[in-house]
């Protein structure tokens, strides 16, 4: 099974780390990782 995830939580919670723990123990553990902090990313960009 696959799926994507959405991981939230306050700052300052190892977001990163349990994101890695989950993709380490995964089907595709071989594949890359993508992590974006959305607040990175411009607003006006996100509303296109």
């Amino acid at each position: 099974m696959y799926a994507q995830l959405i991981i939230t939580n306050e700052n300052g919670t190892d977001k990163s780390d349990i994101t890695h723990y989950i993709h380490q123990h995964s089907m595709r553990d071989n594949e890359g990782l993508v992590i974006v902090n959305r607040y990175t990313i411009a607003e006006n960009f996100l509303k296109s």
